[in-house]
């Protein structure tokens, strides 16, 4: 059996993974976030797996090591400002996955020098699987528009037709280019909105954020809770893409194991290996009438748009009406292909923006 080395890179509250062969060994160094500890978590559970992780605060890097997880070690440092620690750490390793932070282009930027000077190196060839995010098909509905539009992970020509100035997209494209000239083979996982609560270690002892990437479940019941009334982005009408943390996670574990397979090359790559992840989607609308049911315990039929000043007045930036208000709805045919098979939706995210409401309107009686 070949050598396989996993690497994991980033902060606390995000993540990055990758993965390299050459024993029996699985080395594995990553970031404790959100959806990077409940997959720390999952990875730890593999056999013949030894864990190395690079985390950006000192407290949490300290916390990690006394929890004595087992094959773990534990590094600070982070993709942003220490360059020269990639290249070390990647000169063993040929397989990544990163969900550091899918708009940090510094950091991008230096993961895929890094990368490319291993290479040369070594001449292996490293394998990467980037974690992007739905916002990057977001289109500028502001809830006025219900979306005909439905992107398909499988329509190759469509994907290579996303455009620079999107979100999240000019750090994807440092990885599809650095496929593209041979340096890596690159999978992109594209999840839509995260929901869901770890728990576990991690979690308990402050090292991973347990509500994390949830902003579509908590951003607008935030804004019903704060004004007491059910307000949404201009109707309401967008729809986002939902996946459900854990059944996100089983993804990327089924993909791991799909790359440390004998049969790893019958994955898609490059321009080919978009990975949408998603179990349906959700109404803004419904967001926020859920919300308000929540908040009054009465039934709650209709809203209004809710302001600029509004929205800014209670400290989110504008920009997040126009991620909130955005329809990115997609299917995940390739994680189908591969045997995925979530059976989390729609019920269960608003489950979620209820429980969500309750905890928060109690906190401010």
């Amino acid at each position: 059996m070949s050598q396989t080395n996993i690497l994991i890179f980033g902060a606390t509250g995000t993540s990055h993974l990758l993965v390299n062969t050459g024993t029996n060994d699985t080395q594995i160094f990553q970031s404790i976030g959100y959806v990077a500890g409940t997959l720390l978590l999952r990875l730890l559970e593999l056999p013949n797996v030894s864990i190395t992780v690079l985390v950006r605060s000192a407290d949490k890097a300290e916390k990690l090591r006394k929890l004595n997880l087992g094959p773990l070690k534990v590094v600070k440092g982070s993709p942003t400002t220490d360059a020269a620690l990639l290249v070390d750490l990647l000169k063993d390793t040929d397989l990544l996955i990163d969900s550091y932070d899918c708009d940090d282009i510094v950091g991008a930027q230096n993961i895929a020098a890094a990368l490319k000077k291993s290479q040369k190196k070594t001449r292996v060839i490293h394998v990467v699987l980037s974690q992007s995010g739905a916002g990057v098909l977001l289109d500028d509905s502001l809830g006025r528009d219900i979306p005909t539009k439905v992107w398909d992970d499988a329509n190759v020509e469509e994907m290579a037709s996303l455009e620079i100035t999107r979100i999240h997209r000019n750090v994807d494209l440092e990885f599809l280019k650095a496929d593209e000239d041979g340096v890596i083979y690159s999978y992109l996982v594209i999840p839509g909105g995260i929901f869901a609560r770890p728990s576990g270690v991690l979690v308990d002892a402050g090292i991973q954020d347990p509500n994390g990437h949830q902003y579509l479940s908590s951003g607008m019941p935030q804004n019903v809770i704060a004004l007491r009334e059910p307000v949404m982005i201009g109707e309401g009408l967008n729809y986002s893409a939902i996946v459900e943390l854990h059944e996100f996670v089983d993804f990327l574990v089924l993909l791991v194991t799909e790359l440390l397979s004998s049969e790893w090359e019958r994955v898609p790559h490059g321009k080919e290996g978009y990975f949408f992840i998603e179990n349906g989607s959700v109404q803004l609308r419904e967001v926020s009438l859920t919300a308000a049911r929540a908040m009054t315990g009465k039934a709650v039929s209709k809203g209004r748009p809710i302001t600029v000043k509004e929205f800014t007045d209670l400290g989110l930036p504008e920009i997040v009406m126009h991620i909130l208000g955005g329809n990115s709805r997609c299917v995940s045919t390739r994680a189908r292909r591969l045997g995925w098979a979530p059976v989390k939706g729609k019920a269960e995210f608003l489950k979620e923006v209820e429980t969500y409401t309750l905890e928060n309107v109690n906190k401010k009686k």
